[in-house]
């Protein structure tokens, strides 16, 4: 499942700066927001969802990324080089593809996380190498943050 052409002009002619996938199924291939949807800013994807290798790769124009709690399945890489400054992480079942690579990868200077309070575990190398991530914010319920998980990011400053 990925945007098309004729839904970028429906959204155009909305205005509309969010999409929201909330159905169950969807996989998001490689590059899926590739230079398209201009004016989305916001990106939900709320249902179960794959979400495969370099889905938002090099998209800039998405800042908010929310992700469910039903989402099934990321790849590392799957959030690489964007511009996102928020990220709503609300995965509390996450099955992590083959690989050790970091999920999210971002190249902006103001990059943020927030976990949901249904989170109780982060996954091994989330955030790995993101020498952008700034700032974090953890659930009152959280038991387990995984190996490598925030390993090597250097802006990191302040927890809370």
């Amino acid at each position: 499942m990925c945007p098309s052409s004729r839904l970028e002009t429906a959204l155009k002619k909305k205005r509309s700066t969010k999409i929201t996938i909330a159905g169950s199924g969807a996989v998001l291939k490689a590059g899926c927001f590739d230079g398209m949807l201009s004016t989305i800013t916001d990106l939900e994807i709320l249902g179960a969802a794959t979400i495969e290798r370099n889905c938002l790769y090099e998209n800039t124009s998405i800042k908010t990324l929310t992700l469910g709690s039903n989402i099934s399945t990321i790849a590392p890489g799957a959030f690489t080089d964007t511009k996102l400054t928020t990220i709503n992480y609300n995965i509390s079942n996450l099955t992590y593809s083959a690989g050790s690579g970091p999920i999210f990868v971002s190249n902006t200077s103001d990059f943020s996380i927030v976990f949901g309070n249904n989170v109780t575990v982060i996954p091994n190398y989330l955030c790995s190498n993101c020498s952008t991530l700034t700032s974090i914010k953890f659930p009152t319920g959280l038991t387990t943050i995984g190996n490598n998980a925030f390993y090597n990011c250097s802006s990191l400053f302040p927890i809370m």
